[in-house]
């Protein structure tokens, strides 16, 4: 009988201390990619992709994809994949679950870009994942990343991203 507190005394610790570390996938041992997020619009035509990585935070950052240039506005939020799963196919794609704090900022910087001409770029490690437009607020905290990647590259961002 007298295991039964010495139990819940461990259960609570460890409740308590995981509540303060920071998260790790315990199969790499690596911490999940902050994910952030930043309002952006296409930059002028004959706008020059910088050689630079990781992207800077400031304002007016230009970054390129796929031959693209865009400006990037201050970020809006970050947050952490809980998870992140790629998806083979024709078209590969990556499932992502945020954590608590990056569904909240994906919930209020969605609702501001929502119908608007500005785009959401979403970058991890510097690194610009996607920008899309935004035709509706996203409040679930799932995020679906698809474009033209390999099956191995889906697989790689998609680990980059759990960690």
């Amino acid at each position: 009988m007298r295991a039964r507190p010495m139990v819940t005394l461990g259960v609570i610790a460890l409740l308590a201390l995981t509540g303060c570390a920071e998260v790790t996938n315990f199969v790499t041992g690596r911490q999940p990619a902050i994910i952030e997020f930043r309002p952006a619009r296409p930059a002028p035509p004959g706008t020059a992709c910088p050689e630079q990585s990781p992207v800077p935070a400031e304002p007016g950052a230009v970054v390129c994809a796929d031959g693209q240039a865009y400006l990037l506005d201050a970020i809006a939020g970050t947050g952490r994949a809980e998870r992140a799963e790629a998806t083979p196919g024709a078209t590969c794609s990556i499932r992502v679950d945020l954590d608590g704090p990056g569904t909240e900022a994906l919930r209020e910087v969605t609702g501001r870009l929502a119908g608007s001409e500005q785009l959401l770029a979403l970058l991890a490690e510097g690194e610009l994942l996607t920008a899309v437009r935004v035709a509706e607020p996203i409040g679930g905290g799932e995020l679906q990343i698809s474009g033209g990647q390999s099956e191995s590259e889906c697989d790689r961002l998609a680990e980059r991203l759990h960690g």
